[in-house]
């Protein structure tokens, strides 16, 4: 009787307490306030989208690259701040140079460029030059030989216009003493090289030489040292193919200027400037 009379005391003791506790739990009235979290700012990055690291162990960027690299961030140019500028600027270029194709005639070249700029990209140019020709060894050697003078056309100028393509600009260093800048074009254009037949002979009595005007197609491949903000040095290499008759010089069974052959040529000029940028 005692032991059921205690059993039954501290059952309803262990029920009274659970009660109690269980009703603390929810009584929102005597739990303190929760403190609100601060709103996110949108300009900065959370603490855990970047957590710090600890020890030798790496730290995860993916949230960081998803939140700011987008694509107009990865859009930009490899060289910043051109330091010479080209766009909506005049130059005019003095050129010396010298054909490098032709075997029978030693060439040299005095011209002028005129050129204008409407982007860093893109330009125009109007060039021309007059061609100061002598007879190479090989015609002369021949003459002596045959007794008669070679069939060629010698070049006595050339008038064009190009459009510039301008797709490197770079910068580079001069024995680690100084920045020098540069670019380089591409430059399909077209013109009329002047050619005269029958210019030299030296052991054959040659009638007059006739002369004739070839349209001429030309790719060019400029490059431009920059110098300061108005003097740059030019280096060209001008490529140009051009039809051409070849007349008889005399002195051999054909006849004096009568035609001989009518043929398509290809020449390359170096040419070496200066530049001044208005």
């Amino acid at each position: 009787m005692l032991k059921t009379t205690c059993t039954t005391f501290l059952i309803l003791i262990f029920v009274s307490c659970g009660a109690f506790a269980k009703s603390s739990k929810y009584d929102r009235s005597s739990s303190p306030s929760p403190t609100p979290a601060p709103a996110p700012d949108s300009n900065s990055v959370s603490a855990a989208a970047t957590p710090a690291p600890s020890g030798d162990k790496k730290v995860d960027l993916t949230d960081l690259e998803n939140r700011y690299w987008t694509a107009k961030d990865t859009e930009f140019n490899v060289v910043q701040n051109r330091l010479y500028t080209k766009a909506h600027r005049f130059a005019v270029t003095y050129m010396l140079g010298t054909d490098l194709s032709t075997n029978y005639t030693n060439d040299y070249n005095m011209g002028l460029q005129l050129s204008y700029y409407f982007s860093e990209r893109q330009g125009i140019t109007l060039q021309g030059w007059k061609t100061s020709s002598s007879p190479a060894n090989f015609a002369t050697t021949f003459e002596q030989l045959a007794g008669a003078a070679y069939n060629y056309n010698s070049p006595q100028g050339y008038i064009g216009v190009n459009y510039n393509w301008v797709p490197i600009y770079a910068k580079f260093s001069l024995l680690e003493k100084k920045i020098l800048y540069f670019d380089m074009s591409i430059n399909p254009g077209f013109g009329a090289t002047l050619l005269s037949s029958n210019s030299f002979g030296t052991t054959v009595n040659q009638v007059n030489s006739l002369s004739q005007t070839a349209i001429t197609g030309a790719i060019d491949i400029s490059q431009q040292v920059f110098l300061s903000s108005h003097w740059a040095i030019k280096l060209d290499i001008d490529s140009h193919i051009y039809p051409e008759t070849i007349y008889s010089a005399g002195g051999g069974l054909v006849p004096a200027n009568s035609t001989v052959q009518n043929k398509i040529t290809y020449s390359a000029t170096f040419m070496l400037g200066l530049t001044f940028f208005q």
